[in-house]
């Protein structure tokens, strides 16, 4: 009988507590499995792809929330003139920003990592799109009016060009039905609007994207159709904001 190797045996119990981790929502100790997950990991494949991305997605949301509070509080004191009670919220402030940008910084280290090495196009608009969170995270509150004289526009930059960079992978390399492709489509069209302002670039790529799909969608796998039909739902609808932006 074959006994489990070394790997497998670590992998497995790591992959547990990470689980185990989720389901008491204790994400802190999530991401502390899960970066030992992506250390010694020797391939992506979906089940870790979602552990990454729930471990992430939620202690980083936690700390973004706690961080609108405090700014929130700290604006209001600056604007009432109390400089001694906002000098203590800049203080619990920074440190939040701080640990935002650690997270951030080891899930972008992470991702250079990995992409280099990999050929599956689902691993690397995976990737493609963690950093784009990251970068939008980062950006939350280095664009915020308090930081954006330390950092300017820099993470927004980065984030579109991350999420520009995956939308063109999808184009090279999936069907216009894909979900993939159409929900980074939508998610690129939506960034250039929300970032940049620029409702005619964004009415641009739903409109190709849209317009392209909609010949296919005869042909979508059963498996995909509540997931394109959604998107093409969602596109059609900023299609007509858009549109309505421009005419006015």
């Amino acid at each position: 009988m074959t006994q489990p190797k070394f790997y497998e045996i670590k992998m497995e119990k790591l992959i547990f507590q990470a689980k185990l981790a989720e389901s008491a929502e204790r994400y802190e100790n999530m991401f502390c499995f899960v970066k030992g997950i992506m250390k010694e990991a020797e391939v992506l494949d979906k089940e870790i792809r979602n552990l990454i991305t729930v471990a992430f997605t939620n202690l980083v949301r936690q700390r973004i929330s706690e961080w609108r509070v405090i700014v929130g509080i700290e604006m209001k004191e600056l604007s009432l003139g109390r400089t001694e009670k906002a000098y203590i919220l800049r203080i619990y402030r920074e440190n939040a920003e701080g640990y935002i940008t650690s997270i951030c910084m080891e899930v972008l280290g992470f991702v250079e990592d990995w992409i280099q090495k990999q050929n599956q196009i689902e691993v690397k608009v995976f990737l493609l799109k963690l950093k784009e969170k990251a970068f939008r995270n980062l950006a939350e509150f280095q664009s915020h009016e308090l930081n954006i004289w330390i950092y300017g526009t820099d993470s927004r930059d980065k984030q579109l060009r991350a999420e520009e960079e995956a939308f063109r992978l999808t184009t090279q390399e999936l069907s216009p039905i894909d979900p993939i492709r159409l929900g980074l489509a939508l998610s690129l069209a939506v960034i250039s609007y929300d970032i940049n302002g620029d409702s005619k670039k964004a009415l641009s790529i739903a409109e190709e994207a849209f317009n392209l799909a909609l010949p296919e969608l005869i042909n979508i796998p059963e498996e995909n159709y509540k997931d394109v039909t959604l998107i093409m739902s969602m596109l059609r609808d900023n299609i007509t904001l858009w549109s309505n932006d421009l005419s006015d």
